[in-house]
Formats: structure tokens, sequence, C-alpha cells
């Protein structure tokens, strides 16, 4: 939980950190966490960039689903045989 809280801009926010590390966070999805709903609150995300953070968070999303279900498939599969 500590490096979630960490990497989702809970502890230092995340535009204090070099630009690079920022890149990497952003891509992540504990970002989506804190840190994108905050900014768009106050209004420094653009309008028109919301689109590219909801394709990311939708993607993640994506990801984790088919993760999900892979490692059921696979868990049950592994228990029948």
């Amino acid at each position: 939980m500590p490096i979630i809280l960490f990497l989702s801009g809970g502890v230092v926010p995340l535009p204090l950190f070099d630009s690079g590390f920022q890149q990497v966070i952003l891509f992540l999805p504990f970002s989506y966490v804190v840190d994108v709903p905050i900014r768009i609150y106050l209004g420094l995300i653009e309008p028109n960039a919301l689109y590219g953070y909801a394709a990311i968070q939708i993607s993640w999303i994506m990801f984790f689903v088919f993760l999900g279900r892979l490692v059921t498939r696979l868990t049950f599969s592994a228990e029948e045989g």
C-alpha cells in the first residue's frame, strides 16, 4: 500500500518529481487514484487531454480484466488436472 500511495501522488505531488519519472508514473495506473482527479478538479488538465488519460485508464482496466481471466482459467485448469 505505501508504494501505491507514493506513486499515486498521495504523499508527494507528482509535479514535484523529475519530468522523466513523471512520464513513467503517469503511464502506470496509480496516478489515476489521486493525482489526475485532483488536477482535473483544479483545472490543471486541459479538457482535450482528458481523452488521453481516459484511454490509458481504459487500457489498464482491459489489461487487468484479461489478466484476471487468464489467472482464473489457469487456476481452474490446474485444479481439474
